[in-house]
């Protein structure tokens, strides 16, 4: 009789600790999961979303850019480009297998200085006959990377927010990043209307 007074009263005890902690859990846990409270509750937060917000839109703009604009590289066949393409992409998406072994943040810097670096010398090599092997070479680079980049972006944003209101987040900075794919198709434009002419 004393033993099943002992145990009874520690399940008594454990169970409305339960309750208690279930209650403050659901209290925190509303609180948690409001993303909006999140991003004001403090500059830092904001900050942070703004500048993810700002890293989705330029990979993208700059993945989408490279994928529509690839075909008229060099006057190669295009659907030689293409294949050449996809298997830039392969082996870029292959480079992510690197995260595990290497820092996040130090991949993530490597292959955007990588990228910006293959799109400007796209960019400045003068296209001409002789020049256009290298300047596809250097096109196909920027395309492995740029896929190495989009890839990484979506492990690279889960480490900025918290745990409860991860998935949110990073639904929230890479949808409105993707508003740039909307516009990426006339970043191809720009070429004939802007560069062209200077």
């Amino acid at each position: 009789a004393f033993y099943e007074n002992l145990i009874n009263k520690i399940v008594k005890n454990s169970l409305e600790n339960i309750n208690l902690n279930s209650k403050r859990e659901e209290n925190n846990a509303f609180d948690d999961h409001n993303f909006l409270k999140y991003i004001f509750k403090s500059r830092k937060n904001f900050l942070c979303v703004i500048s993810q917000i700002y890293i989705w839109f330029s990979i993208i703009s700059i993945y989408f850019g490279i994928s529509l604009n690839i075909t008229n590289v060099s006057k190669l066949n295009p659907y030689l480009n293409y294949l050449l393409s996809a298997i830039a992409e392969l082996i870029g998406y292959s480079f992510c297998l690197l995260n595990e072994k290497i820092k996040l943040k130090k991949i993530f810097l490597i292959f955007l200085t990588a990228l910006s670096i293959s799109c400007l010398l796209v960019a400045f090599i003068p296209q001409n006959d002789s020049n256009s092997i290298v300047i596809m070479i250097f096109a196909f680079t920027a395309k492995a990377v740029i896929s190495t980049c989009f890839n990484s972006c979506f492990m690279y944003s889960l480490f900025f927010f918290p745990i409860r209101i991860r998935n949110t987040m990073v639904l929230l900075v890479s949808s409105i990043g993707r508003a740039c794919s909307v516009i990426a198709p006339q970043i191809n434009l720009l070429g004939d209307l802007i560069w062209q002419p200077l």
